[in-house]
Formats: structure tokens, C-alpha cells, sequence
């Protein structure tokens, strides 16, 4: 597919996604239902998700820090939580995720290696992928023994086949042949020396061993964390299922959702939230209500990052380096 092909095929996937969440909420959701929910938040709630969720921020700054440094980028933290911030505020507050990543690669690329950065957001995606298997497994292995419901093998599926895709990704993205044929088809495109310096960067995580294997740990720290929003948002709102149920659906649908690249804007993300949580017992105006009050809880978290931008002039005391 053509470069300039890809945002129209974008534009059709988000509004695809917002026709299917506008008919499954029509057909699911009982909006008396839905109101009456709203009403059973508390402030005090709001506002130990809205810390809990400034702790996410950091957290998730700070893994990006770590792999970023992995690749010998010298930018202080300071930067990338205030990059982090805005491209918070930038993807929960368009339809996709799409205008956040590239603020990220745009603002840091101005003192560090663009396709570098490229590399580390590649990275960063396939480590919370891999973060979040643990605990995708462990709640499908207690809703199989806690649940009985014919709904477990669409569950079972839907979790298998996104597991062996990620450890396909991960073993072929480090595979030395993969890189040796990626360098070979580069230097044939247009495009080649852009490939071959992602390709170049990416490698070196390689080598990073020691680098991976802490930041998966704050990666499962961090995916906990998220779980644990979630899981509140819920209990907030009074669901009727125990909190261990809930976290179990939940942290197997954020895996999925983590897997599903394509599923980053709130049309399809959320309608794939209001199917999973169906599975579990969740009426559709619970589900839909959990799914975009943990959309706003993240909004209102990176809120800080829509005064960050109004403030950045983009004007950096060291060089950028060559791409």
C-alpha cells in the first residue's frame, strides 16, 4: 500500500469502528441504565484514579527512558515525561493513537536519532505485549476454573492466537537473518537507508539483554497498575462481579487490545471492550461505562500535556543527530 493511501484507509478503519460501536451500544445498552451508573461515582474515586493514573504516566515514561538509553540516547527523564504527557493528551483526545506516536517521534527526533526513537517505540509496543501475557493467561486459567460458560472457548481462542503471534514477532524480530534480509531488500527501496538505520537500531536491542529484561519488569508493574484502574472504575461503579473476575476479563481484553495495533482509537478499542466484558456477565451499559470512563480517566491524566504543548517552542540547547 502507497504511503499516501494509508490515512484514507485509516479514516474508513475509524469510522468503520465508530459504526460498530454505535450499533452495538444500541442494541446492548440500556441508557437509563447507563446514567444511573454515572451517578454512583464518587469523588473520592476520581480522585485515586486520576493519581493512579499520573503514576501510570511516569511509569510509562520512564520504560520508554529506559530503552530509549539502551540505544545510547542521552536525553534527560525530564524530556520524555513531558513528551509522554502530550502524546497522551494527543491520542485520547483524536480517534486513533496515530497523531500521539508520531509527536514522539517528531519531538524527540529533534535531539536524537529519529529512526532510533522508531526503533524504541517498536520496542516499547512489543514489551507490554509481552508484560501483559502474564496476566491475560492467569485470568483465563481462573475464569475457566471459576466460570463455567460456552463463552470460554471464543475466550481461549481469541488469547491463544494473539499469544503465538507476539512470540512469532518477537522471535523473528531479533532473528539475525530477518535483519541480514531487511538490510538486503533496503538497499533496493527508495526508502532503503531509512529501513537499514531502523534495522541498525533495533538489532542493538539485541545486545541489550539485561536492558529488556528490567524494563519488562516495570512493564508488568506498569500493566498491573492499569489493571488495577480499570478493575476501580468498576468497582466504582458497583458492577456486580467480584474483583477477581473483573481483573481476569479485563487483563485478558487489554492484551488483545495491546496486540491488535489496529484497535488504538476508541471506536473499535471499545467496541472490542464491550464484547469481552459480555463474556463475562456484564450488561452492556456496565460494560460501555467501564470502557470510557477508563478512556477519561487517561484523558484527564494527560491533561497536563495540552498545556505542555501550548507552552513548548520545540527550541533544544544540543544538536539533533544524524537520522
Amino acid at each position: 500500500m502507497s504511503v499516501k493511501h494509508q490515512p484514507l484507509v485509516q479514516m474508513v478503519v475509524r469510522i468503520a469502528g465508530f459504526i460498530l460501536l454505535a450499533a452495538i451500544a444500541y442494541y446492548t445498552v440500556e441508557f437509563s441504565d447507563f446514567l444511573n451508573g454515572l451517578k454512583k461515582l464518587s469523588l473520592p474515586a476520581i480522585a485515586i484514579l486520576l493519581f493512579l493514573g499520573t503514576v501510570d504516566r511516569f511509569i510509562m515514561a520512564y520504560k520508554w527512558h529506559l530503552l530509549c538509553q539502551a540505544l545510547g540516547m542521552t536525553t534527560p527523564f525530564h524530556r520524555y515525561l513531558s513528551i509522554y504527557y502530550v502524546s497522551t493528551f494527543i491520542g485520547y483526545t483524536l480517534p486513533t493513537s496515530m497523531g500521539a506516536e508520531v509527536y514522539r517521534v517528531a519531538r524527540l527526533g529533534r535531539t536524537e536519532s529519529g529512526t532510533a526513537v522508531f526503533a524504541s517505540m517498536f520496542m516499547e509496543r512489543l514489551v507490554g505485549a509481552i508484560s501483559n501475557i502474564f496476566f491475560a493467561w492467569g485470568g483465563a486459567l481462573y475464569l475457566s476454573i471459576s466460570i463455567q460458560s460456552e463463552n470460554m472457548d471464543t475466550l481461549f481462542t481469541l488469547l491463544i492466537g494473539s499469544t503465538i503471534l507476539v512470540i512469532l514477532v518477537t522471535i523473528a524480530s531479533f532473528h539475525p537473518s530477518l535483519h541480514r534480509f531487511t538490510l538486503d531488500i533496503a538497499k533496493r527501496l527508495k526508502f532503503g537507508l531509512l529501513l537499514q538505520k531502523f534495522t541498525t537500531a533495533y538489532a542493538e536491542f539485541g545486545n541489550q539483554k539485561r536492558a529488556l529484561i528490567t524494563n519488562i519488569g516495570w512493564g508488568i508493574i506498569e500493566t498491573g497498575l492499569q489493571l488495577i484502574m480499570l478493575t476501580g472504575v468498576a468497582v466504582a461503579l458497583q458492577v456486580e462481579l467480584s474483583i477477581t473476575i473483573l481483573l481476569a476479563i479485563i487483563g485478558i481484553t487489554e492484551f488483545i487490545r495491546r496486540v491488535a495495533v489496529i484497535l488504538d482509537g476508541w471506536g473499535l478499542a471499545t467496541a472490542l471492550q464491550l464484547f469481552m466484558y459480555g463474556l463475562v456477565g456484564l450488561n452492556g451499559a456496565e460494560a460501555l461505562l467501564i470502557a470510557l470512563l477508563g478512556h477519561a480517566l487517561l484523558f484527564f491524566s494527560g491533561l497536563p500535556g495540552g498545556l505542555i504543548l501550548l507552552l513548548d517552542r520545540w527550541e533544544d540547547k544540543h544538536a539533533r543527530p544524524e537520522n
